[in-house]
């Protein structure tokens, strides 16, 4: 599990659950977000910093197409 704080700036984060939709910055510690745009702490330090431009950032995704049996 990751101690690092995790800075991921100008993706376009699309959350389908709070109908967020927006380009912006996105701060992560331990694992967890803890800020989205202007609510990111300004006291945040960043260990890690991801130039997420022309990217999406999205909850967990599951590849549906995926096939689960046994080799052979």
């Amino acid at each position: 599990m990751s101690k690092k704080n995790i800075l991921i700036k100008n993706g376009r984060i699309l959350d389908p659950a709070t109908d967020f939709d927006a380009i912006t910055d996105l701060a992560i510690h331990k694992n967890k977000i803890v800020g989205i745009g202007d609510e990111i702490p300004t006291n945040f330090g960043a260990h890690e910093v991801i130039d997420a431009q022309g990217c999406w950032v999205l909850p967990g995704i599951v590849d549906l197409g995926a096939y689960l049996r046994e080799p052979g």
